[in-house]
Formats: structure tokens, sequence, C-alpha cells
């Protein structure tokens, strides 16, 4: 399944970059364990592929925008 978005992924498509099960990712989202943001639109969720490569370069998945002035 492809996203709509060159900026984001469905939960299945995050889930095999996490090397994690579909049902994990679901299980997780419900619970609000996600320690990055997802969203809803229409009946599918999304996470902002930014998001997600911050998580995984063990910087704040919510961090400023390159090139801001923020530190």
């Amino acid at each position: 399944m492809r996203s709509r978005s060159g900026l984001l992924l469905n939960l299945e498509e995050t889930a095999l970059v996490l090397g994690i099960g579909r049902s994990t990712i679901y299980r997780a989202v419900r619970d609000g364990q996600v320690p990055f943001p997802v969203h809803r639109i229409g009946g599918t969720w999304y996470v902002p592929k930014r998001a997600l490569q911050r998580f995984l370069d063990g910087e704040d998945p919510e961090g400023p925008e390159p090139g801001s002035d923020e530190t």
C-alpha cells in the first residue's frame, strides 16, 4: 500500500520501517504510546516522514523545522 503524499507514511508503512507488526502499531496508536505525531485523515492514520526520521535519529520527533531559529 502506498501513501498519497511523499510527506506521510500510513501505519502499515510505518510498521515496516520500525520492524514491527501492523497490529502492534495500531495498538500503540490506540493506547497513545507512540513517541511521534500521528494524524487521522479520513479513515486512515498517517505519520509525518520527517517526525519518524527524527525519532529514529534519536531527536525530538516534534522538534523545530530545519532552517528555523530554534535550537
